[in-house]
């Protein structure tokens, strides 16, 4: 999240908690980034992460390529601009910190897990997959990885689909979409299911 999306999210908190409209936990600053040296920056974008709830089926609740499995799914939609490396959807507190291990992502298999993710796994089959669509109806990680995927940089809405046979999306949970970027730079969004 950019200091001006911060700025936007802290006002509207502010006005809502001052309204009486809603409890909102206070906005949390935006990650310190560390890029690695000599790699091109990755600029982008993340926007707010939005519960769209239970949907079509789009995947099965496994590691690995996507797969529908007859059963319909969680959806969310965000905003996404610039190059993206990866992605993984996270339970996780108001301020998108890892709470449980219910972890979705386009880390597949016997791929390493990105330290720069922060998360305490090994390799990608130690997670389920997410599906993400485009706003076409794309499916843009069969395989279900992603491959550094560039997004306009006005942005792009897309889908993430998650299978949830576990029923860990449930409101009062938090949850946490990270963003990896080629650069090592992780961007966050965060909410909370009402």
């Amino acid at each position: 999240m950019g200091r001006a999306a911060w700025v936007r999210r802290a006002a509207l908190g502010i006005v809502l908690a001052a309204t009486g409209c809603a409890k909102l936990p206070p906005p949390t600053r935006p990650p310190t980034h560390v890029a690695v040296v000599g790699e091109p920056a990755a600029k982008g974008e993340v926007g707010p992460l939005v519960r769209v709830g239970f949907r079509d089926d789009a995947l099965g609740p496994e590691d690995g390529p996507v797969r529908k499995d007859g059963q319909p799914d969680f959806a969310f939609r965000v905003r996404l601009s610039g190059t993206v490396s990866a992605l993984a959807l996270i339970n996780s507190d108001p301020q998108g910190h890892l709470a449980a291990p219910e972890i979705w992502d386009t880390i597949i298999g016997p791929t390493p897990y990105p330290k720069a993710l922060g998360l305490p796994f090994r390799t990608g089959g130690e997670t389920a997959s997410l599906a993400l669509v485009d706003a076409e109806g794309t499916l843009l990680n069969e395989a279900g990885s992603l491959s550094a995927h560039v997004f306009d940089g006005a942005g792009e809405i897309v889908t993430i689909y998650v299978a949830d046979p576990w029923n860990n999306l449930r409101e009062g949970r938090a949850f946490t979409l990270l963003v990896l970027r080629p650069d090592g730079v992780v961007d966050r969004s965060t909410v909370i299911l009402v």
